[in-house]
């Protein structure tokens, strides 16, 4: 394989479905780097854990010791910073592997795309990664009826999470392409088929990530930024 894979972003609103348009795109021979399976994996290292039971206390762990997610987000949302906090811990961590992750996909050239499933990408400054950008769509009723269903969340919490993110609208006019997953999984499937399709047969551009790795192998900063990475739960 001859060409660099293309680096897609996945964008949407709390909801929308981003991870199961990530996987439709795995399902067609994609790479993703899902900062949600990394994040899993970071709270499991013991310092990340010793820092979490001293901010929040042994209330916030499952009985076999490891960090309960849903508790830990409840105590994180109950606080007016708490979020930040957290971010602070483990954002750097988060971001490291998932470059890391992507180097990795785009040295063994096994896709021709690599999907970053990552919540607040744009809020986080993290499209300088990508090539491209993938708005998924859903009408914020179907959003809130998915979180409750998920999460158990009520329709308020939906806006409260959301509110700290930037507004849905603002996301859907930085994407170059959309995916409307409104409907049946068959149908959105059949959107990323065609729409893969499309984004491996166009010249990709070279990515800044791609720039700031090349740097990094002169003397640079292989990370490219120092700005934190990833948010709160989808």
């Amino acid at each position: 394989m001859s060409s660099r894979p293309r680096v897609i972003g996945m964008v949407g609103g709390v909801g929308s479905g981003k991870s199961t348009v990530a996987r439709l795109f795995a399902e067609c021979g994609a790479a993703v780097v899902d900062a949600d399976r990394i994040a899993h994996e970071v709270l499991k290292r013991p310092t990340v854990k010793n820092e979490v039971a001293r901010r929040w206390g042994r209330e916030v762990f499952r009985p076999d010791g490891e960090v309960d997610r849903a508790a830990l987000g409840r105590a994180v949302f109950a606080e007016p910073n708490g979020a930040e906090t957290l971010n602070a811990l483990v954002h750097p961590l988060i971001r490291v592997e998932m470059e890391r992750e992507m180097r990795a996909a785009r040295a063994a050239q096994a896709a021709r795309l690599i999907v970053v499933d990552a919540p607040l990408l744009l809020e986080a400054g993290r499209e300088d990664w990508c090539d491209a950008l993938v708005f998924v769509d859903a009408p914020r009723a179907v959003r809130a009826e998915r979180v409750h269903i998920r999460h158990g969340w009520p329709a308020a919490e939906l806006d409260r999470r959301e509110a700290r993110q930037l507004d849905v609208e603002a996301k859907r006019a930085r994407c170059a392409y959309t995916i409307d997953n409104s409907g049946s999984e068959e149908q959105t499937a059949a959107q990323v088929r065609r729409l893969g399709a499309q984004l491996v047969s166009e010249k990709p551009q070279r990515s800044r990530l791609a720039a700031a790795s090349t740097a990094g192998r002169h003397g640079g900063d292989p990370a490219g930024t120092s700005r934190k990475d990833r948010g709160q739960t989808r």
